[in-house]
């Protein structure tokens, strides 16, 4: 702490101090008298010479080097108090030599006793003065420092009146130390800060604690502006509440920005629902559509009504049955996290068997894999606890995350669906892939709604982009989480998890 204040104190380039004996009583010869265009030196200088004339040329023992006190009360005009001291040395030399100087006179004991008192004097007067300057001092520091300072500071009396106001408070009120003065502080008030705040503020401050909060004033042109005020008692020496001295700093464009912030936010959040809303409708709108257009492709392909004359006529057919359930498959997806975002999802709980979902899932993945060249390992065999949860949604989750895990591994690669149970962390399912691996930034990315890694291999398979973040939805909605850990190069694993209250005791 030390070595921080020192640094601090040497870089004020503004304080004039010392830095060697040489310089410790060294008057300015360029400093003026206070107020005055007088140099200092030249006042000292007809001081001691007025003093030191009367001295001589009275008779010994009348003036008794007393009016030398007068040189050493000068030193209070001169800025380095340490200098008072010079002159309490000069007023003793003064002192001594006017003894030698002075006419005859008077009782010798007497003389001796009224300059020993002179010296008395002198050396008491320079101490007084130098105590009363360094005093001086930090009040004088104190007192800039309150009067500059960028918050509205002002000191009442304990009836709530204005006694002394800042800079910083005229400034920002408009009001001027003339006009506030004496007044109370409720000519600040805007009215549109609670009553409840102000009891509080003086339950507090006449109990003799400091109160904080944040009210609203107004200036002498009507502008209201907000401020974040400390309000401090001041005590005498006894302890008693004297004064109260109050700080505001004028928080406007903060509050502002703030409410600012909050309307953003509260207009997200509607836009938001509403684009939730629109999305969920228009899939509805489009889901019905569609599934006729599916519907129909599926009589042509089985020729109800005729058989198809032209090999093109069954391609066509096909290609427009394999669309429209592409399609449909990103329908559904977006309405599925438009209901997420909504907090209107579906669930039908039950307790379920985790080892069936996963090769129900497993047997619907494979077909993708093996046109891929990828094996996919399903180790969930042995038996597990059943799980509180919506078998549709899981299976959905699970295959979300084969789908990834196959669109991103290469020829050869593998997939491997693993499930345990953990007595803190409850079931955990793991898909573990040999893939292509993604960056912490390509992980962010593809976390977010409609986000793709960019990569030949996620060609294979067309996608929307909304795997991750639908599985991971899905996943809270169940009272679960989806955790991704991935390395480029070496593969993603994705971690489920479901807590152990979502976890179906054993009957055995």
């Amino acid at each position: 702490m030390s070595s921080s204040h020192d640094n601090n104190v040497s870089g004020m380039g503004s304080v004039n101090r010392p830095t060697s004996s040489k310089s410790f009583f060294r008057i300015s010869i360029g400093e003026k008298w206070p107020g005055t265009d007088v140099p200092i030196s030249l006042v000292i200088i007809s001081i001691a010479a007025v003093v030191f004339a009367f001295d001589v040329t009275m008779p010994l023992g009348v003036a008794g080097g007393v009016p030398y006190v007068a040189l050493v009360l000068a030193g209070y005009g001169l800025r380095n108090r340490r200098n008072i001291y010079f002159l309490a040395i000069l007023g003793t030399v003064l002192t001594f030599v006017g003894y030698f100087m002075s006419p005859d006179g008077g009782i010798h004991w007497v003389v001796m006793v009224n300059r020993g008192l002179a010296l008395f004097a002198i050396w008491i007067a320079a101490f007084l003065t130098v105590s009363y300057k360094k005093i001086e001092s930090g009040h004088r520091i104190l007192s800039h420092a309150v009067s500059q300072s960028g918050d509205m500071v002002f000191i009442t009396d304990t009836d709530g009146n204005i006694t002394y106001v800042n800079t910083q408070f005229t400034k920002v009120t408009g009001y001027s130390e003339k006009e506030v003065l004496g007044k109370n502080p409720r000519i600040l008030k805007s009215g549109n800060t609670p009553r409840a705040v102000y009891a509080k503020l003086w339950t507090d401050i006449l109990a003799g604690r400091m109160w904080r909060g944040e009210i609203e004033d107004h200036g002498k042109d009507g502008r209201t502006f907000w401020a974040a005020a400390r309000i401090s008692p001041i005590r005498d020496r006894d302890g008693n509440i004297t004064h109260f001295v109050a700080m505001h700093e004028d928080i406007t464009q903060r509050k502002e920005a703030e409410q600012q912030l909050i309307t953003a936010k509260a207009e997200a959040e509607v836009a938001n629902r509403s684009k939730s809303e629109f999305i969920a409708n228009m899939s509805h709108e489009l889901r019905t559509p569609l599934n006729a257009i599916i519907g129909f492709s599926n009589i042509l392909q089985n020729e109800t009504f005729g058989a198809l004359v032209h090999e093109k006529q069954r391609e066509y057919v096909n290609d427009i049955i394999a669309s429209g359930e592409h399609l449909l498959e990103l329908i559904n997806d977006i309405l599925d996290v438009s209901a997420i975002e909504a907090n209107s999802l579906n669930v039908c709980e039950d307790d379920i068997d985790v080892p069936k979902i996963a090769n129900a899932s497993v047997r619907l993945i494979n077909p993708r894999a093996e046109e891929g060249h990828i094996e996919v390992i399903n180790k969930i065999t042995a038996p597990l606890p059943l799980l509180r949860a919506d078998e549709r949604r899981l299976k959905q989750i699970l295959l979300n995350l084969l789908t990834n895990a196959v669109k991103f591994t290469p020829e050869n690669g593998r997939v491997v669906l693993n499930a345990t149970i953990d007595d803190v962390e409850g079931l955990i399912v793991r898909v573990e892939d040999t893939g292509i691996g993604m960056t912490p930034e390509e992980l962010a990315k593809a976390l977010t709604k409609f986000g793709q890694v960019d990569s030949k291999l996620s060609r294979k398979h067309e996608g929307s982009g909304l795997g991750l973040t639908l599985a991971s939805g899905l996943a809270e909605a169940l009272g679960g989480r989806l955790d991704i850990v991935s390395t480029k190069g070496q593969g993603t694993t994705a971690i489920l998890t479901f807590p152990p209250d979502r976890v179906v005791p054993s009957s055995h």
